[in-house]
């Protein structure tokens, strides 16, 4: 008997910040969880919420930035999840954080805790997962503008 693979909707982003005039983008990664690499925020939609409002909102929850403004949204991208359960179809926006927020720090969200880290965008470490490489590197043009 074949399991049934539900199907589910994200949203989140890449987060850009200029700092010493070189142009950062914002990363996590589950302090808690060996092995696992860094990422951009997202997280799946809650009824009622748009595809925008989703976004933010776990940008924020993930972060713990608080004054980000969204800009274009950069594509969309399915995979599977990291349980191989659930199908994700997740939509990926551009957003500018105009927090004073330094290079580093721990966030809580939902009792895990977040690394949170700004890279140069010209020395990105590997993403754990690979379309989010792609939606970077799809919209260099558009993050360096």
């Amino acid at each position: 008997m074949k399991k049934e693979i539900k199907k589910g909707i994200s949203a989140g982003g890449v987060v850009r910040k200029m700092i010493n005039n070189k142009i950062y983008i914002v990363l996590i990664k589950e302090v808690d969880m060996p092995g696992y690499s860094w990422v951009l925020p997202k997280g799946h939609q809650e009824n009622g919420e748009t595809l925008e409002q989703t976004a933010e909102r776990e940008i924020k929850e993930e972060t713990g930035l608080k004054k980000i403004k969204i800009g274009k949204k950069l594509g969309i991208k399915e995979r599977l999840s990291f349980e191989k359960n659930e199908l994700k179809t997740i939509h990926y926006f551009m957003f500018d954080c105009e927090d004073s927020s330094s290079l580093s720090s721990v966030n809580e969200d939902e009792g895990k805790i977040m690394r949170v880290e700004w890279f140069s965008l010209n020395n990105l470490p590997k993403l754990f997962f690979k379309e989010q490489e792609k939606i970077i590197n799809n919209n260099l043009e558009i993050l360096k503008s």
